[in-house]
């Protein structure tokens, strides 16, 4: 038979008990959180899947035939594009490298930075 201690004697209080069940929540929390980023993942690849296969096809069009003379001025119609165009290549286009063999993205840096202070985040909130 175990011998107990004078501390499992004594009921646990309330704080004791709740930060029991915080400590089992954290963890429970960041996979819901890993989960919700990797649906959002999703979504955006299925909806721009779903976009390109019922969007109307330009490839059986002449294109020069369509083609208007660019007025010289900015059309700010066009201003989403252009910053969609400079996150791409600021994100997918720009790399690190490290050593002679490793080379790493701007979105892998990124993602690796998110991912760490995420985790940082969860295990610091309400700890003493």
């Amino acid at each position: 038979m175990a011998r107990g201690g004078i501390l499992d004697l004594v009921p646990r209080s309330t704080d004791g008990k709740l930060a029991d069940y915080r400590a089992d929540l954290y963890a429970k929390q960041a996979w819901y959180g890993i989960g919700l980023f990797l649906f959002i993942i999703g979504l955006f690849n299925w909806s721009s899947i779903l976009y390109s296969k019922f969007s109307v096809s330009r490839q059986g069009r002449d294109m020069e035939s369509l083609a208007t003379p660019r007025p010289s001025s900015v059309s700010f119609r066009r201003l989403p594009v252009a910053l969609l165009n400079a996150y791409r290549v600021i994100v997918f286009r720009w790399t690190l490298h490290i050593g002679e063999t490793l080379c790493l993205s701007t979105a892998e840096i990124t993602l690796t930075v998110a991912y760490i202070v995420y985790m940082y985040v969860w295990g610091f909130i309400n700890s003493k």
